[in-house]
């Protein structure tokens, strides 16, 4: 599994970024390319996808970390991944050349199977968490948790959190590709930011809440924002300046949702921290005091002292 993890690592990286970003292969356009093409109204600016440079490394971490001890056997890589990742990889080669083949129906197939692994990863990984204690190979050390969040579980969070955005955005590829009218694009434009908003609710509300995905909703809808902001000729030309409007602002508005929540939740997690931490130092203290108040002195003998 483990040197499974590596090899599927390298082959998504190789092709993703010979075909999709430096387009070795003569004639096939870049992604690049094909977002300028198929423009859409939630279409995030260009430099909102560098994202894809902090997934490739820390997944590239992630691939390196888990063929080592204490990493290799894992509760987060053996239960929590499993062959998912490999699953994710296979679904992302198979979407580089969908997209760049121009199959664009195809291209969301292999969109969703992508989400379909990746959610698989953050619901195992959930499901450990929720459930963890020392028994289950999960420590509850506060150091260690975060050191096995930031190199197991991350790479996922940050990846899935961004491929529920790009499954919405290869919805509205495939409404361009099949000329539909710009209403109904501009609908799907709206139901899109409302299901963020809605699935960035959903993960903060858990039992443990989940930051990393309603963060990377925020980051795409803010791209979103300036990329409408200063409008392409090809959506001036295809919407209407009202629908346009909507969006940016609709797509900035729900950023601030989301961030504002995240804050709050943050805030409200600190706060039961520090109460939960005072209440078990009280604890702690009492039981000391009750075991100092039955020790009684004895004499050499063994006889109590009056």
């Amino acid at each position: 599994l483990n040197v499974l993890n590596v090899v599927a690592y390298v082959a998504n990286a190789l092709i993703v970024y010979g075909i999709g970003l430096a387009g070795l292969i003569e004639g096939l356009p870049t992604n690049q390319e094909l977002s300028e093409k198929y423009q859409t109204l939630i279409t995030p600016i260009g430099w909102t996808f560098s994202i894809w440079a902090v997934i490739f490394i820390s997944q590239f971490v992630f691939a390196l970390v888990q063929l080592f001890s204490p990493f290799s056997g894992s509760v987060w890589v053996i239960n929590g991944v499993g062959y998912s990742y490999v699953g994710v990889c296979l679904a992302q080669v198979g979407w580089t050349f969908a997209f760049s083949y121009e199959v664009i129906w195809l291209s969301l197939v292999a969109m969703l199977a992508i989400l379909f692994f990746l959610l698989r990863i953050l619901y195992a990984q959930y499901k450990i968490s929720v459930g963890s204690s020392g028994g289950s190979g999960v420590s509850n050390n506060t150091r260690t948790l975060f050191r096995d969040y930031a190199l197991l579980r991350f790479p996922f969070a940050i990846h899935g959190g961004w491929i529920l955005v790009a499954s919405f955005l290869n919805v509205s590829v495939v409404l361009v590709d099949l000329e539909q009218s710009d209403k109904v694009q501009y609908y799907v434009a709206l139901v899109s930011l409302v299901a963020l908003l809605v699935i960035a609710a959903i993960a903060l509300s858990l039992t443990k809440a989940e930051y990393v995905v309603p963060s990377v909703f925020a980051w795409a809808l803010v791209g979103i924002y300036f990329e409408l902001d200063n409008p392409k000729d090809l959506i001036v030309n295809t919407f209407e300046e009202n629908d346009i409007f909507y969006v940016r602002d609709g797509s900035l508005i729900a950023s601030g949702i989301i961030l504002v929540s995240i804050l709050i939740n943050l805030v409200l997690g600190f706060i039961k921290f520090v109460r939960s931490s005072k209440k078990d130092s009280g604890s702690s203290n009492s039981k000391k005091s009750r075991e100092g108040s039955d020790y009684v002195r004895t004499d050499e003998d063994g006889v109590p002292a009056v």
